[in-house]
Parts: structure tokens; C-alpha cells; sequence
């Protein structure tokens, strides 16, 4: 599949944003972004205010050229915002609200910290050029397809698997 860059949950992103990050002008980038992610939902359109409720939930804590590293309390969070149907419309927030276009990664706070880590130890000791491990976290798993199943339909569809289509679907 055409997988990008950012689908792939790829080390190059981070690595790029990292190093980017330390230009002044990204370091204003991310005093814009900071002031306007803190009233995402109130400056969202009403057809978009879920998924600025959703976005707010992380932190936005490095910014590339166009592009940042938001950090999330779980990888189900993560997973959900790379989602190619939700990064379509959160894409178009964002460039509606920043007037520009821009990329993000998500990250849980436990790979961010791990990768900060990371990059401070190789940053403290000069190295210029720095290069990280891959990220090794298995419930990683942005939906590389635009076939968005929820969780519901994917049990459902395992239910049925398992009892045959006689299964009664029953919604509230």
C-alpha cells in the first residue's frame, strides 16, 4: 500500500521535527500553535468540533516546519488520530486555523518520553546529526486504509464469523 511517513509511525518524522524544532522560527511556530491549540474547540466549526475535542486531548510538544509531534495519555488515541479518515478531517481544521497546511504525528507519552530521552543524550554530547532506535511499540498501529472499522464492527464481524450471520445486531 502507499503507506507515508507519518502512517508508518516512522523514526525519520521525529527525528526531522526534533532537529527542526531548534530554529527560531519553528520555536514561534510553536507559540502559535501552543495559543491556538488551547482553544481548538472553541475556534472549531461546529462540523468540526469533535474532532478538536478529540486533538486537545494531546499536547503539542515539538514543531517542525509545518509539521509537529502531539502527545497522547494512551497509544488508542494515537491510533485513532493517524487514522487516515480522521487525519483528513483534523488536517483541514488545521489548515483552516493556521492558514497553512501542516502534518502531525501522535505519539503516547511513553514513547515520547523514551525518544526525548533519546534525543537529549545524543544532543548533550554534540552529536550534529542524530539518528534514533525505531519505535518498537506494538499497539502502534495506525489503519494504513481507509477502510475505518470500529472496534464495534470488527467484533461484530468476528461474532459472526464465529455464530454465523444469524447474529441479531441490537442498538440502543
Amino acid at each position: 500500500e502507499d503507506l507515508d511517513e507519518f502512517e508508518t509511525y516512522s523514526i525519520n518524522v521525529i527525528e526531522r521535527i526534533l532537529n527542526e524544532s531548534r530554529e527560531e522560527e519553528n520555536k514561534n511556530d510553536k507559540i502559535r500553535i501552543v495559543n491556538m491549540w488551547n482553544n481548538l474547540v472553541d475556534l472549531a466549526p461546529a462540523d468540526k468540533k469533535a474532532v478538536a475535542e478529540v486533538m486537545q486531548e494531546g499536547v503539542v510538544v515539538a514543531v517542525g516546519t509545518r509539521e509537529f509531534i502531539i502527545v497522547y495519555s494512551s497509544a488508542s488515541i494515537c491510533n485513532q488520530v493517524m487514522k487516515r479518515k480522521f487525519k483528513r478531517e483534523s488536517l483541514k481544521l488545521l489548515f483552516d486555523l493556521l492558514g497553512s497546511t501542516y502534518n502531525y504525528m501522535a505519539l503516547p507519552e511513553s514513547v515520547w518520553r523514551v525518544k526525548r530521552a533519546e534525543y537529549a543524550s545524543q544532543y548533550n554530547i554534540g552529536v550534529k546529526n542524530i539518528r534514533l532506535q525505531p519505535i518498537n511499540e506494538p499497539i502502534l498501529n495506525a489503519l494504513m486504509s481507509d477502510d475505518d472499522v470500529s472496534p464495534e464492527e470488527r467484533m461484530l464481524e468476528n461474532a459472526e464469523k464465529l455464530f454465523g450471520s444469524d447474529i441479531i445486531e441490537y442498538k440502543e
